[in-house]
């Protein structure tokens, strides 16, 4: 080995050690395949100052035609990150900024909207209530949400769990 070759591994190793350590600290390996059973971790981060983005995705599958799914995937807050940031569509602050996209396999079902957090938004803390709008509304407590969704043309409302 020569020379370069020890300052190239010399440079790898503290890369290395940062994912030897989070190695021994992450735990997502052992929760893969069970049920999600922390509530907390779903609700809206809007009182943070450091991390304050929250990410929802619900996916429903089977669906009478013409729907066949539903699909919704929400972002509160601004995560900083280009790869999902819309910053195009700001209509605040990036950090209270909100956006959905949303939509079935129905023809004139989709949207992609934004809304300031304070202005276009009802947000409980607890997250017993996210409220895009008029269009998309998540209420009640894991395990029991509720979701309805309204547009001009449909209404969908998935009553929660019993």
């Amino acid at each position: 080995m020569g020379s370069f070759g020890f300052f190239n591994t010399l440079q790898r190793l503290p890369g290395l050690a940062v994912r030897q350590a989070f190695a021994v600290f992450d735990t997502a390996e052992t929760l893969q395949g069970k049920p999600f059973t922390d509530a907390a971790l779903i609700r809206p981060n809007i009182d943070r100052k450091l991390f304050n983005v929250s990410h929802y995705g619900i996916m429903i599958p089977n669906l009478p035609e013409p729907f066949k799914f539903f699909s919704l995937m929400a972002v509160i807050g601004t995560s900083g990150n280009r790869f999902i940031d819309t910053d195009h569509m700001l209509v605040d602050e990036p950090g209270r900024n909100a956006t959905q996209v949303s939509g079935t396999a129905a023809q004139g079902t989709g949207q992609f909207a934004s809304y300031s957090i304070d202005r276009d938004c009802d947000i409980h803390i607890d997250g017993s209530l996210v409220k895009f709008g008029e269009d998309v509304t998540l209420s009640g407590l894991y395990p029991n949400i509720r979701l309805q969704v309204t547009r001009a043309d449909f209404e969908y409302v998935d009553a929660a769990p019993n």
